[in-house]
């Protein structure tokens, strides 16, 4: 029997105050836990909306996202305020 597939978690501040010890998280991490979408983080990383760090072991090869769980919780309670 294979496992249901998790919900994102609506409750924002329970939701960080469970990865808020990580510090960072991988993109794809975030994706799970918020319920974004990978094209919109990836956009708000690069655009500098929220901080993230890429880790890599050469200057050509692929790397690894981190995002930061904080700036993350912090743009996502802005953007709420302003839906609001």
């Amino acid at each position: 029997m294979k496992p249901k597939p998790q919900k994102p978690n609506t409750d924002l501040q329970t939701l960080s105050d469970q990865v808020a010890e990580l510090g960072t998280i991988r993109l794809m991490r975030a994706v799970e836990k918020f319920g974004l979408s990978r094209t919109l983080l990836f956009d708000l990383c690069i655009s500098g909306k929220i901080k993230s760090h890429l880790i890599k072991r050469h200057p050509n090869s692929r790397g690894v996202r981190l995002i930061e769980v904080a700036s993350l919780v912090e743009y996502i309670k802005k953007a709420g305020g302003e839906a609001s």
